[in-house]
């Protein structure tokens, strides 16, 4: 009777094709996955700051008749972190807040944020290229420390994967919005916030990464 068993040879050959069509597949797989957990994260973080507006509107009344910070914490007047302190972070779920936060070629005070899900924000006023009330998003809270203070580790930072701007508006188009700009490239660093059109062009796609984003994750 003829042995119906597979040789060794065919084993290892299928074992070949199955191991390069992992290699091939794998990391598509991954980089994707990775998109899916920023996406969600980008949607979470943009709700729950809004909300965190909605809420403090039903306290203090329309935003657009809240004090502003006018001058940074170290000219004494009302900083950023006491701003936050007072509008925001009660209706927020924060793990740690960092008052007087130094961001790296941006601005000089402000306040950093850990959220409780793991992910992170800094905030300010950008001091160093347009006085916009800022906010740069980071899905890995730790990557919060690498813009603090003169630190090199900024220059290695991925506008558009690392971290995402967003703007706080008190009059026209008021509330929490990603920054309005086109601009949504391949570059590194954190001076005047290159690429900071990012988190834009995922809110337009529905808050879906485009299959033609310019980044690789």
């Amino acid at each position: 009777m003829k042995n119906m068993g597979f040789t060794l040879a065919e084993v290892l050959i299928t074992l070949g094709i199955i191991g390069v069509m992992a290699a091939l597949t794998l990391p598509t797989m991954i980089s994707n996955n990775k998109k899916r957990v920023v996406e969600t994260q980008l949607q979470q973080y943009y709700s729950m700051m809004n909300q965190a507006f909605r809420l403090a509107e039903s306290d203090y009344g329309d935003m657009s008749g809240w004090d502003v910070p006018a001058k940074t914490y170290s000219q004494g007047g009302t900083g950023d972190y006491e701003w936050f302190q007072t509008y925001l972070q009660p209706y927020l779920k924060t793990s740690t807040v960092k008052k007087a936060f130094h961001l790296y070629c941006v601005w000089y005070d402000g306040f950093g944020i850990e959220f409780i899900n793991g992910t992170s924000a800094s905030c300010g006023i950008a001091e160093g290229f347009s006085n916009d009330f800022l906010c740069m998003f980071y899905p890995k809270a730790e990557k919060m420390k690498d813009v603090q203070d003169d630190n090199q580790k900024s220059k290695k930072l991925v506008p558009g994967k690392d971290y995402f701007v967003f703007k706080i508006n008190l009059n026209n188009n008021k509330g929490f919005q990603p920054y309005d700009s086109d601009e949504c490239y391949a570059t590194q660093g954190t001076k005047a916030l290159p690429s900071r059109g990012c988190a834009k062009l995922i809110q337009k796609n529905n808050w879906k990464i485009p299959s033609n984003y310019p980044i690789k994750f």
